[in-house]
């Protein structure tokens, strides 16, 4: 019984830094697509006063990252949520052997 304890305790732990790790992964992808949209809002400036195609195709190579990047964020945010319902679980079953062991 104990080594069970032991078991579901470690899961928590290693549920918890999983989750600390994807809310990392969602901060850096959150900076990432802030200098993406910058990038952008340079790069259309620039085509408007240049009306150059390859400042244009520049433009459109950086929204098709910031859209990958977005894809990452949403990505992220459905593992965090997988994440919390597994702690969830983990914290039922643990209440559940200590209402056992009383």
């Amino acid at each position: 019984m104990a080594l069970l304890v032991l078991v579901l305790a470690l899961l928590v732990l290693l549920v918890l830094v999983l989750a600390l790790l994807v809310l990392l992964l969602l901060v850096l992808a959150l900076l990432v697509l802030l200098v993406l949209v910058l990038a952008l809002l340079v790069l259309l400036v620039l085509a408007m006063a240049l009306l150059m195609l390859l400042v244009l195709v520049l433009a459109l190579l950086v929204l098709v990252l910031a859209l990958l990047v977005l894809l990452v964020l949403v990505l992220a945010l459905l593992l965090l949520l997988v994440l919390v319902l597994a702690l969830l679980v983990l914290l039922v079953l643990a209440m559940a052997l200590l209402v056992l062991l009383v």
